[in-house]
């Protein structure tokens, strides 16, 4: 599988790296990743892209409360409702109420928009807020604060979550893989960002504005004009256009099979 090699200055992780046979083949997911492989002085490297960007949702059979929303979702974008997508989530270390309504702050006002909150792991970790706790937090918070959003935690794995995203104008992700998941169906994503994972997702398109952004210092009003500018003008020509090099990298994961 393509994976990311972080930024790291960590002698122990950079020797054990260099010690990898120079038999193995390594696969780095993004051209980030690969230069910093390569700098170190590893061999045998392959560039590709995610894995994830070649799964298919639709060999799999879907439960009927999705099809349900797909329907629903199919209606409202027919009226001229816009449809944003929201995942967030955040170290239970850090004060998430001020990170949360700093998100809040954004979402009030926007025009007809429907947000629909988006699960995307159903575990309890021990470093971050559960999902259903961050999705029933920022339902209530938002309704009270008059925006129209739809709490999609019932979805109930990853392959339903799919399903629903080509509905999505715009999605928010605090999450590598939603954020792959948006993008290799042609949807647009602001992304919330850890561990310098996303600056090698992001390299593959072509975005006219910022799409990563700290949960920790982000500015209100820049992230604003971003998804302002993401919900009026339509990407889905642009990453078409850049997936059909990501969906060759991420085909090349197999190219093993072939040897």
């Amino acid at each position: 599988m393509g994976f990311s090699f972080n930024r790291t200055t960590d002698p122990t992780i950079i020797n054990e790296i260099r010690n990898i046979s120079r038999f193995a083949s390594l696969y780095a997911r993004d051209e980030f990743s690969f230069n910093r492989l390569k700098n170190i002085g590893c061999s045998n490297l392959h560039l590709v892209a995610d894995m994830a960007f070649s799964f298919n949702e639709n060999d799999f059979q879907i439960d009927k409360p999705t099809m349900d929303l797909v329907e629903r979702l199919s209606i409202m974008r027919g009226l001229g409702r816009k449809i944003l997508g929201v995942h967030v989530t955040c170290s239970r270390s850090k004060s998430f109420i001020e990170f949360f309504e700093k998100i809040a702050t954004v979402l009030i006002g926007l025009s007809n928009v429907l947000i629909v909150l988006l699960p995307h792991d159903l575990r309890v970790l021990d470093d971050k807020y559960p999902d259903v706790f961050v999705n029933e937090y920022l339902e209530k918070s938002l309704r009270e604060k008059g925006v129209d959003v739809l709490n999609a935690q019932f979805l109930p794995n990853e392959i339903a979550v799919k399903t629903v995203i080509p509905l999505m104008d715009v999605v928010i992700s605090s999450r590598m893989h939603l954020a792959i998941a948006s993008l290799s169906r042609n949807v647009p994503v602001l992304s919330f960002v850890y561990q310098d994972k996303f600056e090698g997702l992001y390299n593959f398109y072509t975005f006219k504005v910022q799409t990563m952004f700290d949960s920790n210092t982000f500015d209100i009003c820049k992230f604003k004009e971003s998804l302002l500018y993401l919900l009026k003008n339509d990407q889905s020509s642009m990453i078409k256009k850049c997936n059909r090099k990501v969906k060759e990298l991420s085909l090349d994961n197999f190219s093993f099979l072939d040897e």
